[in-house]
């Protein structure tokens, strides 16, 4: 019997120690530390004096920047370069901390942040889809000052960074207009620099903030495109270069020469971004495969008319009324025995889109080396109002230099054709 208490006084300790070991302290249990985790996200989002750089990659393309300014009472302010408006009328609405799967960052009552995500508005997406963008986003980051977010719904990536002082964030919109037109003042399509001993061809798309970066290995050409954001003067690769040894995160310092060049820095070594008329390499493929690999629907959209001399749209089509788009339409037709082409004006209106005019081109030429395409004119098809018939012929007459074009492959089914004769004036199909 003795024995018996005492084995049986032996397991109660044994069991008692147990339990008392595995005691969960109220600090450490899950709520507990999910609430713990939101305070500390709320107080560093709260703690920005100056607020925080928002740079929003939703999934239908570009980078859109935003400057934040939360508060104690779930309320925060916003810019937003989505539209010019939105830059300069600060827009309040409230904001929560949810733990949903993921710690979250709910942008609860409409702003600006919805634009983007809103199936009424298409803002270079889709009506009914918008941007495949996100307003609710899961914490995936907390880092110096630096914060990154992965949006729950369309898996949008938004990176906030803590601005430092009034003045940056005083400055932060026109820091990015400013950027952008610095590149803009270089004229030409290519642009080069040399960094680490290696030349780079250039090209910086501020509608969609991509960068492309070009360069030889031996005699192969190689791409290299990500999308960027402007952090200040600094333009900041979202997917940095790796060649070799050299990694190229961010150009930075960027400023315009009065010499006609651009001036800035990579990884502590100055840098020059200079004009150049022609590419790094000749494709030799590039203007045949564009004319005979022509999209499934027959055709290719241009969004607008010409960029000339750095200025978008210089000859004004999209403010022709109810202007939806160009289309190039190789082998539209036959006249006379004459096959010809179409570079068509379609008007859009709430029920549809019209081919309404445009000029016709002769089958193209292509030069020996393959390099070049060039347009030979045809005639006008349909009727152009008096009011925008300068800018019908101006673009008919670009389209039909006797130089050509050269034709630059941008990804499937995306061209750009530049000028040849002075790489000045250039237009995106797609």
């Amino acid at each position: 019997m003795k024995k018996t208490l005492l084995s049986a006084l032996a397991f109660l300790i044994i069991v008692t120690s147990c339990r008392k070991d595995d005691v969960i302290k109220p600090e450490d249990k899950p709520d507990a530390k999910l609430i713990k985790a939101m305070d500390e996200y709320k107080a560093e989002l709260t703690g920005a004096e100056f607020g925080w750089k928002g740079y929003l990659m939703p999934d239908g393309g570009g980078v859109y920047s935003f400057l934040f300014k939360f508060d104690e009472n779930e309320r925060v302010r916003m810019i937003s370069d989505i539209d010019p408006s939105f830059e300069d009328e600060e827009f309040e609405s409230s904001y929560r901390l949810k733990a949903t799967q993921r710690p979250s960052l709910f942008f609860d009552t409409y702003s600006y942040i919805h634009v983007l995500a809103d199936p009424d508005i298409a803002n270079g997406g889709s009506y009914g889809t918008g941007q495949y963008s996100d307003f609710e986003f899961a914490f995936v980051s907390v880092k110096e000052d630096t914060i990154v977010l992965d949006g729950n719904f369309n898996h949008s990536k938004m990176i906030l960074i803590k601005s430092k002082s009034k003045a940056e964030s005083d400055n932060f919109m026109r820091n990015i207009s400013a950027v952008t037109g610095t590149f803009a003042k270089l004229k030409t399509y290519f642009k080069r620099t040399t960094i680490n001993g290696v030349e780079y061809e250039l090209k910086l798309k501020a509608a969609t903030k991509t960068i492309s970066l070009n360069y030889l290995d031996g005699d192969i050409l190689k791409s290299h495109s990500s999308l960027f954001y402007i952090d200040g003067n600094n333009v900041v690769l979202v997917d940095p270069l790796v060649n070799g040894s050299t990694v190229i995160n961010q150009i930075e310092n960027i400023s315009y020469s009065s010499t006609g060049f651009i001036n800035g820095s990579v990884n502590g070594g100055n840098i020059e971004i200079r004009e150049a008329i022609s590419p790094l390499k000749i494709d030799a493929n590039a203007a045949i495969t564009f004319y005979n690999n022509i999209p499934s629907r027959g055709y290719y959209v241009a969004d607008e008319g010409f960029t000339i001399d750095g200025v978008a749209d210089s000859l004004r089509l999209t403010s022709i009324t109810n202007f939806g788009f160009l289309l190039f339409w190789p082998k539209y037709g036959t006249s006379g025995g004459v096959n010809y082409d179409l570079l068509g004006f379609v008007i859009s209106t709430s029920t549809a889109n019209t081919l309404s005019y445009g000029p016709a081109f002769r089958t193209p030429t292509f030069s020996a080396d393959g390099s070049r395409i060039t347009f030979p004119y045809f005639g006008l098809l349909g009727s152009v109002p008096a009011t925008y018939s300068a800018r019908v012929t101006a673009t008919r007459q670009l389209f039909a230099d006797v130089d050509g074009f050269y034709v630059v492959p941008m990804g499937t089914d995306e061209y750009d054709l530049v000028s040849v004769k002075d790489a000045r004036a250039w237009m995106s199909f797609y």
